[in-house]
């Protein structure tokens, strides 16, 4: 677009699926033709659908496959854990809610604790319920990558 109108303000938004439901994640980057009052309307108004990064253009790839296409394995996640209970005897209905309740909930967990929420403890860290080993194969782990997270 910027080759065909050069001078134009342009805002390029890379919303997700939850935005369906107010729970979204929208990604915003602007060119250096949009003004400060442009991305303050353009940041606030995406927050209706949910919560609003501004980036840049460089990264919206990555966040496209991460938060666009991310909807997707959390389905499918919650899906499997759900059918696996299901194996176990709980109804379908209520493990499917118990699944997603779950995830929803462990997110919401991480996001008001500034992701300092260690995975493999419970919540008051007296049992260990996982061993990291068993929830992620060690190949796909960045040892120190998650050091530095620490």
């Amino acid at each position: 677009y910027e080759a065909i109108l050069p001078d134009a303000p342009i805002v390029r938004i890379m919303p997700n699926t939850p935005a369906l439901v107010n729970e979204g994640i929208s990604a915003l980057c602007f060119n250096e033709n949009v003004d400060e009052i442009d991305k303050e309307f353009a940041l606030k108004f995406m927050q209706n659908c949910g919560n609003v990064i501004a980036t840049t253009e460089d990264k919206i790839d990555v966040i496209t496959a991460l938060s666009g296409s991310g909807p997707a394995f959390y389905f499918e996640l919650i899906h499997l854990l759900a059918k696996s209970a299901q194996k176990l005897g709980l109804d379908y209905k209520d493990a499917i809610l118990l699944s997603a309740q779950t995830a929803l909930g462990s997110a919401k967990m991480l996001i008001e604790n500034e992701f300092k929420v260690d995975p493999f403890y419970c919540i008051n860290n007296s049992i260990k319920v996982l061993e990291p080993h068993l929830l992620v194969p060690n190949y796909l782990r960045d040892t120190e990558a998650e050091r530095n997270l620490k």
